[in-house]
């Protein structure tokens, strides 16, 4: 049923009659409805095309149609009434595709919209860019003349404003300025000359000073002159003087040496029980002596024979060819009192060659020194003041000799037997 309504409110339904006395009236109508029809399908035909190829080809159809209801209404218009019955014949064949027009209807809607949106967006763009070039210049030149009339003279007032105030600003800070640089260079004036007179003044009380103060460095130096002079002359005095002195005490040393020596050599003649060889002997037969005895195991007697001759060389030869701990390491030890003062007087006079030989034999010999001893108390003592200046010179010329240490240590020995 609703189909039915459908097509009989269509624009395109006609109802199924024979033609009879208002037949020309139909034919009238009919004839209008074609030329609507006629006239719709011209203005859709003009419109642009934007569509997909159903699109294309449903309005193909409906251009179709609508070309064999132009052809038909035109054989109406000129056809005789005989022939009436076979067009009604063709229009209700027609009808029967008026249903498919129908069911176009909606996707023929669609389609005018989206044409006519597509219009109206192309319009407005169009419309707003004429719009656009026309008012340009229009309102460049109302902003151009708002600008002139009435921004650009607020501003000129507003810089005139601000630059007079600038202005007077600057007028004021520059009389203050003035004004200070005028008060401060009073100042400075007035100053300058309180510092000028109390410069003056100062300079007045300092003069008599300083003439009374070079008087007296001139005094002085006259004074220092005349003392380095006699200061000058009592150097070259006490330089004789210390000189005649040295010379005296190195004379007199000597001497005390010799008569030590003398009394030592005396001591270990007296304590021989042989004589010994005087030193007209070669060397070759006292180092020959020398070896017998020691082969006799006559330590002493050994010693004293290379002790006598005054020849450290024998006497070197008698500490290499016996070793230190077969004399000394005998309780009590085998070399008598003045054997052992002579041995370190001779070992010490030089300690430059054989260092650690002639140290080693001195630690010994000075450890057993006998102080209840008469010769050995009453020589000790320039015996020890003969080592002492031996051992501080080998310090002083090798200081980083490996031998330092146990000189250093002969030295304190030295003073604790010297203090005993």
């Amino acid at each position: 049923d609703e189909s039915s309504e459908h097509h009989l409110s269509s624009p395109y339904h006609r109802h199924s009659y024979l033609l009879t006395q208002n037949d020309s009236q139909d034919v009238g109508a009919d004839q209008s409805d074609a030329d609507c029809l006629k006239c719709s399908f011209s203005s859709d035909s003009s419109q642009p095309r934007h569509m997909d190829p159903a699109q294309d080809e449903l309005l193909m159809l409906l251009r179709t149609q609508h070309r064999e209801l132009t052809e038909l209404w035109s054989l109406v218009e000129t056809m005789p009434a005989t022939i009436m019955a076979q067009m009604q014949h063709v229009l209700m064949r027609h009808q029967e595709q008026e249903p498919i027009s129908k069911s176009l209807e909606p996707v023929t809607g669609q389609l005018n919209n989206t044409i006519s949106a597509k219009l109206a967006a192309n319009t407005t763009d169009a419309i707003g860019r004429a719009a656009a070039e026309a008012m340009q210049g229009p309102i460049q030149t109302a902003y151009k003349d708002t600008f002139q009339s009435t921004v650009l003279p607020v501003f000129e007032r507003g810089c005139q404003s601000m630059f007079q105030q600038i202005n007077d600003s600057f007028k004021q800070g520059t009389h203050e300025f003035v004004f200070i640089v005028t008060r401060v260079s009073a100042d400075i004036q007035q100053l300058e000359t309180h510092m000028k007179n109390r410069k003056q003044r100062e300079q007045d009380t300092r003069d008599p000073m300083i003439g009374q103060l070079q008087q007296m460095m001139d005094s002085f130096q006259s004074s220092t002159d005349q003392l380095a002079s006699s200061i000058s002359a009592t150097e070259s005095i006490l330089s004789h003087v210390q000189r005649i002195v040295k010379g005296e005490v190195s004379l007199a040393m000597k001497e005390q040496q010799a008569v030590v020596t003398s009394s030592i050599m005396q001591a270990m003649r007296s304590a021989a029980g042989t004589p010994v060889p005087t030193a007209h002997l070669d060397y070759q037969t006292q180092q020959a002596n020398i070896l017998q005895f020691l082969q006799q195991g006559q330590l002493n007697q050994a010693f004293q024979q290379a002790l006598s001759a005054t020849d450290l060389n024998l006497v070197l030869y008698v500490c290499e060819t016996i070793d230190s701990q077969q004399v000394f390491g005998q309780t009590p030890c085998p070399l008598s009192q003045p054997v052992l003062l002579s041995l370190i007087q001779q070992l010490s006079s030089n300690l430059a060659t054989r260092s650690e030989l002639k140290i080693s034999y001195l630690e010994d010999a000075l450890m057993n020194l006998d102080h209840s001893d008469p010769l050995t108390r009453d020589h000790m003592s320039s015996v020890l003041a003969q080592v002492r200046p031996k051992l501080i010179t080998f310090l002083q010329q090798d200081p980083h000799s490996p031998l330092s240490k146990r000189a250093r240590r002969l030295l304190m020995m030295l003073q604790g037997l010297v203090n005993h």
